[in-house]
C-alpha cells in the first residue's frame, strides 16, 4: 500500500457513522431495563393502595417480574450460544491443496472427494 491510501483510509472513519446509532440503542436500552427494574417499588405502593392485600402478597408482582426478567436473560443467553455453535459447525468446509506440484487431475479428485465427503455428512 502507498501512503496516500493509507491516508485515505485513516481519514475514512471505521464506523461510518453508526457508532452514534449503537449508542442511543445500548442507551435506551439501559435506561428501558433500569426502569423495568427500579418500578417495582412504585408499582408495590400503587398496587397496596389499589387491591388492599398485604405487602407480602402485593410484593409478588415486582419480584415476579424481576425473576422472569432474569430467566429470559439466561434463555436467551443459551439460545445465542447454540445458535452460534451451530452456525460454526456449518461453515467448516473442506480445504483443497493447490500446491505448485498438484496436477489438475489432483485438483479434480480432492474436489470430487470433497463434495462427496459434504454429501455424506450432510444425509
Amino acid at each position: 500500500m502507498t501512503q496516500k491510501t493509507i491516508q485515505h483510509k485513516s481519514k475514512q472513519g471505521i464506523d461510518r457513522g453508526w457508532a452514534w446509532v449503537v449508542l442511543l440503542a445500548t442507551f435506551l436500552s439501559t435506561a428501558l431495563q433500569c426502569v423495568n427494574v427500579y418500578m417495582g417499588g412504585i408499582l408495590q405502593i400503587a398496587l397496596l393502595n389499589k387491591v388492599n392485600e398485604g405487602q407480602t402478597k402485593t410484593s409478588l408482582v415486582g419480584a415476579l417480574n424481576n425473576g422472569l426478567m432474569c430467566l429470559t436473560c439466561g434463555l436467551l443467553l443459551i439460545g445465542s450460544a447454540l445458535g452460534s455453535i451451530t452456525f460454526c459447525n456449518k461453515q467448516k468446509t473442506k480445504t483443497i491443496d493447490t500446491n505448485a506440484e498438484t496436477s489438475v487431475e489432483d485438483c479434480q479428485n480432492q474436489l470430487k472427494e470433497a463434495s462427496e465427503n459434504n454429501t455424506l455428512s450432510s444425509k
